[in-house]
Order: C-alpha cells, then structure tokens, then sequence
C-alpha cells in the first residue's frame, strides 16, 4: 500500500508561534505518542529504545493553521534510533475532525518497529543515513564545549536548497542543535543532530558526529519537497521529490482522521 506524501506544511509568519500553547491539540498529540510502541529484533526491547518523551522541536504554522507539531527521537541513549514527527491539521471545512500526520524516519540499519494507534504501522527495512567523513574539518577538540562549539560552525557550511513545483527556496538553520548524544561503546565520542527550516517546519536533519580524531556527517529528510545539500561548491547530496512512501521505507509518511476537541 502506498501512502501520500506531504512535500511540504508551509511558512510559519509568526516566528513565536512555536511558543504559543494549543492545549487541545498538544493534548492529542501526546496521547498518540503515547500509543506508539517500538521494537528491535534481536533487542531487549526496554524502555531506553522507545519515543523519548520530551520532543526535540515544537514548531508551528498559523498560515496554514496548524495547530501543533512536534518532532521526537526513538531512544533515550546514544545516536538515535529513528525521528518522529507528528502534525496536526485541520481538517477541511470538517471543524470537528482533524488530520494528524507521522512522518518517520529510520536511523537503524534494520528490524526497528513501530505501531500506533488506528493502523499505524512500520516496519524499515535499512536506515535514511549514510555517513561520511567530513573533508577538511578540522581536529575535534578535547572538550564538550568546544566540540559544540565546532560543530555549530560546521553546520553554519551546508546549504540547503529547496524545490516544490515553482517554490525554491534556502532553509534556514536553527542556530542551536535540537539534539547532543553520545555512545562510547560504538565508538561515538560526541554527536549532535541540526534542523533545517523553511520557516519553523523542519525539512532536513543533519548529524554530526566525532569518533577518535575524525568527523562525520549524514542527512535525513523530513518531508517529500526536493533537496539539494551543498557544502561550499560541492553538492553532497541530492533528495528527489518524494510522491508517495511505503510503510516498509525508511522513511514514510501516514495520516489519519482523529476527532478535535470543542469548545464548551
């Protein structure tokens, strides 16, 4: 079965929208996040590998009257797991109905599940990421601070193009990472994952990570629009416009009808 993509959710106007709580729709948010189980064959499946509770990004898009969004990691330790993301939207001229879409994104390399309420189900075959290492970057330093410190000025070297039928435009990169891990044990020393914006709505992800004296990058998309990821006068990668996904991609978006709550 092949579902529809979203390519993409629009231009928030209002920087501070992200900040301006929507109780109701938060609310239906967080109990679907809730429903969400994850599982990893060949893993004990505890509580470390399910959705971190606390989102990474919350962002909105009054133009286009969203009324809540979010994106949360799979896994509470090291390089995550995978992304969720979820968004609410209205639901046509339907006041009492609203579309809630995930979008899902695998970073492991095979047997992540995933199940949520009203026939929501993946199961990825491989992961989004490919990594690479990073040309000309310099020594990690010896410190937390300065590895941050470094990784935010790399991440200021990518550009990232956007194109959606006549639309292109650059996204913006949050000037703070949404996400800093670690993982000794695979050999990661210090890592962190950046946001890429069109407006506030994130559209890719960029991971950064130290092992020994060498640093490395991947990509991950958060929508269907086309990508074009520069680092100087050097394309990296290029992510064709997506028209559908399948439950069993890497990454996949799906979309359900729930009900809204109504004013008293």
């Amino acid at each position: 079965m092949l579902l529809t993509v979203s390519p993409r959710q629009g231009l928030a106007d209002d920087p501070k929208a992200a900040d301006k709580p929507n109780d109701g729709a938060e609310a239906i948010l967080q109990s679907h996040l809730d429903a969400l189980k994850v599982s990893v064959a060949g893993a004990a499946n505890d509580a470390t590998l399910q959705v971190a509770p606390q989102a990474l990004l919350k962002y909105n898009d009054p133009a286009r009257r969203y009324l809540a969004a979010c994106v949360w990691r799979i896994g509470k330790l090291g390089r995550p797991k995978g992304l969720v993301v979820l968004e609410l939207w209205p639901h046509g001229a339907d006041a009492r109905r609203g579309e809630l879409h995930h979008e899902l994104s695998s970073f492991h390399p095979g047997g992540l599940a995933l199940t949520g309420a009203a026939g929501v189900a993946w199961r990825p075959r491989k992961s989004v990421l490919e990594f690479k290492p990073l040309d000309d970057a310099p020594l990690p330093a010896r410190t937390a601070e300065r590895r941050l410190l470094q990784m935010k000025q790399l991440a200021r070297g990518f550009a990232i193009k956007e194109s959606f039928q006549e639309d292109v435009s650059m996204l913006r990169l949050l000037p703070r990472p949404i996400d800093r891990y670690e993982d000794r044990k695979a050999g990661i020393d210090d890592g962190a994952m950046f946001a890429f914006t069109y407006g506030t709505n994130p559209e890719l992800v960029l991971l950064l990570e130290c092992q020994g004296k060498e640093w490395q990058f991947a990509l991950a998309r958060l929508g269907g629009a086309e990508l074009n990821v520069k680092r100087g006068d050097k394309t990296l990668q290029v992510f064709p416009e997506l028209v559908a996904t399948a439950p069993n991609d890497a990454y996949t978006a799906q979309t359900i009808t729930v009900l809204l709550p109504q004013p008293k």
